[in-house]
Formats: structure tokens, sequence, C-alpha cells
């Protein structure tokens, strides 16, 4: 199901009256992962600003830099007479009412939780900018790439223990990320998968305790896990499988994610999962 933020945005955009007379064409993106969908459904050409966390694709960084979401730029925001700025839900943000009431035309796309809320949102905000097309057929095909991952995940006899390492010193991620979504369907089990919040900081000890049999890192080094103290018993650092995925495939909510699944899932067949 669509998030509750989503369905009242596109609400006020297709049953109220509208907010143009035709689609946005000057767009901002307060977000990297919604610059990455907007690029995706062929609307890379209407996005005159991002933050300078927006790196990809590669076009995304010759466009104008606006700040981050919690320090844009509101001046340069505003002279680049955008017609639409699509912006992250943060309940605790006070960037959205502000640029509310310079007259900018705002909408706030929550963070999904899941692979499906990833697809949501990204028919979501193909709907906004009018590509409502482009976004069907680019999720259809994700989906099928989705399938084809489940289809090897089924025919798995063994279900490996993963620890993902998101970032230091030791945070890791739980059955309320996306992440996890996205590696389980693959035909894992997340060894912190049951703890309530979606991202915690877990102790050294707990890990050796969990024993995990991959160890997923993005941001540091393998030698980094290898040399950490107790953890030469672990059975994924035993059996040198530490594998470090492509900066920003899996920890974006965008289509990559489904590049980082097929990769994850190769490396499981690989190494006789």
């Amino acid at each position: 199901m669509r998030s509750r933020a989503l369905s009242a945005a596109l609400f006020c955009l297709f049953f109220a009256p509208r907010l143009w007379a035709e689609p946005p064409k000057r767009i901002i993106s307060l977000m990297p992962s919604n610059t990455e969908i907007l690029y995706a459904l062929g609307a890379g050409d209407r996005v005159v600003g991002v933050t300078r966390y927006c790196d990809y694709p590669a076009e995304a960084e010759t466009v104008e830099k606006i700040g981050d979401f919690l320090h844009p730029n509101i001046e340069k925001i505003l002279s680049l007479k955008p017609d639409l700025v699509l912006a992250g839900k943060w309940p605790s943000s006070k960037i959205v009412p502000r640029l509310q009431k310079t007259g900018l035309k705002v909408v706030e796309i929550d963070f999904p939780a899941t692979l499906d809320g990833i697809f949501e949102t990204i028919l979501s905000i193909a709907e906004i900018i009018e590509k409502k097309p482009e976004g069907e057929t680019l999720v259809r095909d994700l989906r099928r790439r989705v399938e084809v991952i489940k289809t090897a995940a089924k025919k798995r006899k063994i279900l490996p223990k993963i620890f993902i390492h998101i970032d230091n010193p030791n945070w890791t991620i739980t059955k309320n990320s996306f992440i996890n979504d996205a590696l389980e369907t693959c035909g894992a089990v997340n060894v912190y998968r049951d703890l309530p919040m979606a991202g915690a900081q877990v102790a050294m000890e707990s890990v050796v305790e969990k024993n995990p049999d991959i160890i997923l890192i993005s941001e540091i080094h393998k030698n980094e896990i290898v040399k950490r103290p107790g953890w030469h018993s672990i059975n994924a650092v035993k059996r040198n499988h530490i594998f470090q995925f492509e900066k920003n495939t899996m920890n974006r909510p965008t289509p990559r994610i489904v590049d980082g699944m097929e990769q994850f899932s190769r490396k499981l067949t690989e190494i006789g999962y």
C-alpha cells in the first residue's frame, strides 16, 4: 500500500485544484533517492537543483547545488524558479513549512520501509511529474527482475545468516528497513532482523555471538572488520565471506537496489548457498 503521505500528496495533486496547468518543468530534489528516481524516469532534463549528496547518475553532479535537506539555501532555491520541490518527509524538519511560506509547490515523499514501498514511491513520483507510463514500465521491469531473484532464493537449501554493517562504529539495520527486505528476498537471514527499530548500534561482542556466515559492508574496508578483537572466530571472517556492495546501491531506496540484489544473489550462489 502507498504511504499516507504519498496518498495525500497525490490526492492534492490530482483531485484538488491542479497546482500547475502542465507537467512541472523545473524540479528541485532535496533527496538523493528522489533525484535518482527522477533521472530513471527520464526527467533529468527537468531537474534544476539538487543537494550536495545527489551524486547519481553522473549528470546529477553537474546540476546546481542548493545545500542539503537540513540546511538548504532558500535564496538559491528561489533563484532557480522551480515549479516543483520534491522533499523527504521528516516530522522534525522545519524546512518544508519554510519553503511553502515562500509560495513554492512542495511535495513530501515518505522514506519507504520495504521493497514494494520503493516501487510505490517510483510510481507516485511518476504520477506527480506526469510520467506515469514511464513509471509503470520501470516498475514492471524491476518486479520482473525481483521474481527471478526470488526463484533463485527458493532453490537455496541453506539460508546464510548475514550481518549488515551500515556505518561505524557498528550500526546495522533490522526487518523495518527496505535494505533488510531486499537482502532477505535474495535468500539470507539478517541476524539482527528482530530488533524493534529500523537501525541500531550493536555491541562488537554481540556480532561474535551471532556468528554470521556473511558480513556485508559499504563504507569501511574489509581489513577493518578482520582486525576487530574476537571477530577472527566469526564464520564470515574465517571463510573470507566479507563482501562490499557498491556505494549507495543498497542503501538508497531507488531502482538501483535491484542491481544490488542481483549482485548479492549471484554471490550467494557463487559461494555455495
